[in-house]
């Protein structure tokens, strides 16, 4: 497989995988997996071959997946390796930036900014990992002046990290309190494709 880009993540949204859900009792059948593996064996812009091309050229698959335990421990490897490219950087919070001005990106976003501010081409743009890809605009914007500072994770443990996955209920009514219940949603969702790789 290839790394997991912006555009594999946008085709998986399309499909809505359930690779994708914030649920995180969402089924998962052999037909999910093999559809997500032919998506990430695509490149921007090529849409992914149709399922039964894609059982053509790989007729193994299902065979394999329907042994004993395959379908868990590949789709536990999937995950892993899902959650492998979403790792962007941490943010120290400024308390005294004025709150409602921004909302929280998403991957058309993420694209656009690399394009837009980055620079990057458009196939350079959907190939980065959205971990790469916060990176990188979280460079730009602090060279733009941008009022943030890039968390070294070394200084970061559980008791004193900017934001811990436990804190989602805290960080909704923060963004509640200050962007209104369609942005909030906007922005939690965000949240939690940036920290959970999923949607």
């Amino acid at each position: 497989m290839r790394r997991y880009t912006l555009w594999h993540h946008a085709l998986l949204g399309a499909f809505e995988s359930p690779f994708l859900s914030s649920d995180p009792g969402a089924r998962v059948d052999i037909g999910d997996l093999l559809i997500a593996l032919n998506v990430c064996r695509t490149s921007w812009p090529r849409r992914p071959a149709s399922p039964v091309r894609a059982m053509l050229a790989h007729p193994t698959w299902p065979l394999r997946l329907r042994r004993p335990g395959a379908l868990v421990r590949h789709s536990t490897v999937f995950v892993e390796w899902l959650h492998s490219h979403h790792s962007g950087p941490l943010f120290w919070s400024d308390s005294s930036r004025q709150a409602g001005g921004l909302t929280a990106p998403d991957v058309y976003s993420l694209v656009y900014g690399l394009t837009s501010k980055a620079g990057l081409s458009q196939r350079e743009a959907w190939d980065s990992t959205p971990g790469q890809a916060q990176t990188i605009l979280g460079a730009v914007a602090e060279l733009e002046g941008a009022q943030i500072q890039f968390a070294d994770p070394a200084d970061c443990d559980p008791a004193t990290a900017p934001i811990q996955p436990s804190d989602r209920d805290a960080v909704y009514q923060d963004a509640l309190a200050a962007l209104g219940p369609t942005r909030a949603d906007s922005f939690i969702e965000n949240w939690d494709l940036q920290h959970n790789g999923r949607r």
